[in-house]
């Protein structure tokens, strides 16, 4: 038994040998992949911590562009306000803005001050509407003109907003875009003064667009003003261009001088009293100091009226000056009056391209002569072939407001209002909006009704509508709206 027993033992001792290796041999491996999971978990969790500081990274490097740009931007305003201040200090004191520092200055009163300059402004704009002459006169609304333009060295002083020259021609492009807007039957023609030389800009024709393309050429090339002018090849140049314009059209000259002399090859005088002869108005605008060669022309010119010679004051002063030249002026007495023969033609397409006898171009559209058959791009135009006046029936009304004008409108006064003579608020005829009401702050006083009535129809508009019926309308709402049976 004993025997027996020690051999089981021995087995079973064998037996557990082997189990206890195996164990330290799992548990190596344990162990191994143990530190595997760790590794990788860890490398994981690295990565992760890598692409946040990434992300972090970038955010950080994109808000420092920004605030980078910022600056910059920052950094460039400086300059920029540095070099107008410097351009400024640069010039001369009289080729700055005007400052008034008076009439910003603050006040306990703010809202009465500010009550006060829209009461003036107010004023302004009535006498200046008042100042307007709306009798109806005979004018001739088939309009012949020569603008002249001074390009002398004079021009390229700088005490006009860029220079003289540059201003001139932005104030003129406005000017033409206007004046065919109001005299649709008239001509234009565009003659400069350069190196004592005058010079055709743009024929004498009834297209806008050929001048305004004309005058941006010059102004894109940048012409640079130099030499002198002169006034009398200038003057025979426009009496050269006007010279067969039919009779019945009114022959005019527009003179934007800027120079305090004048060299000449002649004696002007001679060049004058032609002109007088053959019925050529003129009318200078100065930029500078007045003339007295110029008010001489437009005296001789116009009838002994001097009001034809005007010196600018400042830029608006000019555009003002120059806004007045697209009225028709008022005919001479004992001016011969005929009939004018016109043609209505309608617009016609053709199914086959044929050339036009204005332009020679090829195109499918235009107008027909009604008296040769002759085809035409645009109207108005007087016909190439039998020199007919083609126009629309548009055209001859939207000229015809020169002959019977609107007549002003006149504030309606304070004391009807106050005496209850009409209503306190009420509303505008046109636009139906009420009527502002403005007031003194402290004495609570009215100081203007803001209202302006027809004496026709008797009916009361605001402001803005007044403008807009004497500018654009020129017929008033009330009175057309009457009916007649």
């Amino acid at each position: 038994m004993s025997n027996t027993m020690s051999s089981d033992e021995e087995s079973i001792v064998i037996r557990k040998k082997p189990k206890q290796e195996i164990t330290e041999d799992d548990e190596i491996i344990n162990t191994t992949t143990r530190k595997r999971n760790l590794s990788q978990l860890s490398d994981a969790e690295v990565s992760d911590e890598d692409e946040d500081l990434e992300l972090k990274k970038k955010k950080l490097q994109e808000q420092e562009e920004q605030e980078r740009l910022k600056e910059e931007a920052s950094k460039k305003k400086e300059e920029d306000e540095k070099n107008k201040k410097t351009q400024a200090q640069s010039g001369y004191a009289w080729e700055d803005k005007i400052q008034r520092p008076w009439d910003i200055v603050g006040t306990e009163d703010n809202e009465a001050l500010q009550d006060q300059q829209l009461l003036n402004k107010i004023i302004n704009i009535r006498d200046k509407k008042e100042a307007v002459n709306t009798a109806a006169l005979q004018r001739g609304i088939i309009r012949s003109m020569i603008i002249i333009i001074d390009v002398s060295q004079t021009m390229g002083e700088k005490d006009y907003r860029p220079n003289r020259f540059q201003n001139v021609l932005n104030n003129t492009i406005f000017f033409i875009e206007e004046f065919f807007n109001m005299n649709p039957i008239s001509q234009i023609g565009v003659v400069s003064l350069k190196d004592g030389l005058a010079r055709v800009v743009s024929p004498l024709s009834g297209s806008p667009k050929s001048h305004i393309d004309a005058l941006m050429k010059m102004k894109h090339e940048r012409i640079e003003p130099r030499g002198f002018a002169s006034l009398q090849n200038g003057l025979e140049l426009a009496r050269g261009m006007l010279m067969d314009v039919s009779a019945h059209c009114t022959k005019e000259v527009v003179m934007l001088y800027g120079s305090l002399s004048s060299t000449d090859p002649g004696n002007i005088m001679d060049t004058v009293n032609v002109l007088k002869e053959q019925e050529i108005r003129v009318a200078i605008i100065g930029l500078v100091a007045q003339v007295n060669v110029c008010e001489k022309i437009c005296k001789i010119t116009n009838m002994s009226d001097s009001s034809y010679y005007n010196v600018a004051m400042n830029e608006q002063h000019f555009a003002e000056l120059l806004m007045e030249r697209i009225k028709p002026l008022p005919l001479a007495e004992g001016s011969e009056f005929a009939l004018i023969k016109m043609g209505f033609p309608t617009r016609i397409i053709d199914s086959t391209p044929s050339f036009c006898s204005c332009h020679s171009k090829l195109n499918r559209g235009g107008y027909y002569c009604p008296a040769c058959n002759s085809k035409v791009c645009n109207l108005p135009i007087q016909c190439p072939s039998c020199e007919l006046m083609l126009i629309l029936s548009t055209h001859l009304a939207r000229s015809y407001h020169h002959l019977v004008p609107l007549k002003n409108f006149h504030e309606v006064p304070n004391s009807e209002i106050e005496t209850g003579k009409i209503a306190k608020y009420a509303n505008c005829y046109a636009c139906k909006r009420e009527f502002p009401l403005l007031k003194g702050v402290n004495s609570n006083k009215l100081l203007s009704t803001m209202r302006y009535r027809c004496d026709d129809c008797k009916k009361d508009f605001c402001m803005e509508c007044d403008d807009l019926i004497h500018t654009l309308l020129h017929n008033c709402p009330g009175c057309e709206s009457k009916v007649n049976l």
